[in-house]
């Protein structure tokens, strides 16, 4: 006679390994039939269905022991009316203590359409909070929270753009790459501070504590938390100074409260923050700028001008009064400027 293992609800490893596979293939032929012009939310729903005829024909989600019936008929109660509870419901019925069962879970949740996205995240691109949580809890390495689509996003990178701080902040303790950087060069929390999510912020800079390791399966590696502020994206900008253009001042101040540089400064053009700000004649930012220690006021961009300079000749006479009064050196006539460039120019 032919003895399958049996867990302690009932649930046999085929019956978890028909599960896993018949996800997984129903995958891959909807990425077939429909191509690149199938819509996330169309693909999500049809998973569901599948996944939905599937577990209704041969599981259980009572947290019990039963017999599997000869016909395979389901003797449970679910509720099928919330698409976004299906999968973790069949998850948990079928999520033993055995790290094999829940290796065969983890490989449909890592399983990609043509976008490179997986299962993880579409829910976190739906905004499905409950379903995203579980698919990250059954993940069995940190590798799979890592995993990046055909935009260079990971799904930490969709937590951030969907303001999701929950997910964000399980994905963070689950071992998620925090400084990995987007097709335009931005990390999750570049994407934070355009955007001004304060919650995604906190959520990536606080350090993860041995209680919220608990939640994980697996170890995970030393992530250096926060991230290096001095990454710029695409556009040369720091995560700092997007955020004080942006008149973010929550999030300016929870950076600059962890060591963030006031003076950090744009890898094409050379302008610090205070640069920056007068540059757009914002003159609330420059007097923010200025209450702030360690300041130099004085710091000169790529083109040696300072942002007295830019102050003066852009006619912002509010934003200039008040740099001099903060202590700025006064305007330099523009020929003296272009000319230390030049004289630059021919040392080099």
């Amino acid at each position: 006679m032919d003895f399958e293992y049996m867990d302690s609800y009932g649930i046999s490893r085929r019956y978890v390994q028909n599960l896993a596979q018949m996800a997984k293939d129903a995958i891959i032929t909807l990425l077939k039939d429909t191509g690149t012009c199938l819509s996330k939310s169309h693909y999500f729903n049809q998973i569901c269905r599948q996944l939905q005829q599937y577990g209704t024909e041969h599981t259980t989600v009572k947290r019990q022991k039963v017999n599997i019936v000869q016909n395979h008929q389901y003797k449970g109660h679910i509720q099928t009316n919330k698409q976004e509870e299906l999968i973790p419901r069949l998850v948990v019925a079928t999520a033993a203590d055995s790290l094999a069962e829940k290796a065969l879970i983890a490989n449909v949740i890592v399983t990609t359409d043509r976008d490179g996205d997986n299962l993880l995240f579409v829910a976190i691109i739906m905004r499905k909070t409950k379903l995203a949580m579980n698919l990250i809890n059954l993940t069995t390495d940190y590798s799979q929270v890592r995993s990046v689509n055909k935009l260079r996003q990971t799904a930490l990178h969709l937590a951030a753009i969907t303001n999701n701080p929950i997910v964000s902040r399980r994905l963070v303790v689950a071992g998620a790459e925090i400084e990995m950087q987007d097709y335009n060069g931005n990390t999750a929390l570049h994407i934070a501070c355009i955007q001004g999510w304060a919650g995604v912020v906190r959520s990536l800079i606080q350090h993860v504590s041995y209680e919220e390791t608990k939640q994980n399966s697996f170890k995970i590696p030393y992530v250096p938390i926060p991230q290096n502020f001095e990454i710029r994206n695409y556009d040369g900008s720091p995560c700092l100074m997007i955020a004080i253009c942006k008149g973010y001042l929550d999030i300016a101040d929870m950076l600059i409260d962890i060591d963030a540089d006031i003076n950090t400064f744009d890898m094409k053009t050379g302008m610090t923050c205070v640069h920056a700000v007068t540059e757009l004649g914002l003159i609330h930012l420059v007097r923010y700028l200025l209450s702030k220690p360690n300041l130099k006021i004085n710091a000169e961009t790529y083109s040696g001008y300072t942002a007295m300079e830019i102050a003066f000749y852009r006619g912002y006479a509010d934003v200039a009064a008040l740099l001099k009064v903060s202590g700025a050196n006064r305007p330099r006539p523009i020929c003296i400027i272009e000319n230390l460039d030049l004289e630059e120019d021919r040392t080099d």
